[in-house]
């Protein structure tokens, strides 16, 4: 899946808490950047964007080819959804 993050529906309690820690200064670093990958993809913005954003490579590594795959972002959403 390249090009547009995978739609994320959140309630508006999800989305609260969501910029809460994005734009908190004393939760952990790996949270605040998960935070803001999910709001991001919420508001469609584009996955080579997102990865630009946050500083995260746009292609994932394929550990039993050691191909680089197109699907970025979504193990970094699926650890966090």
């Amino acid at each position: 899946m390249c090009g547009k993050a995978a739609k994320i529906q959140l309630t508006e309690k999800q989305y609260d808490v969501l910029q809460q820690i994005r734009h908190s200064t004393t939760a952990a670093q790996r949270l605040v950047q998960r935070a803001g990958v999910i709001l991001m993809a919420f508001r469609g913005m584009l996955n080579v964007r997102i990865s630009q954003e946050v500083g995260l490579s746009d292609a994932l590594s394929d550990g039993r080819t050691g191909t680089q795959t197109s699907r970025p972002l979504e193990a970094a959403l699926a650890a966090v959804l």
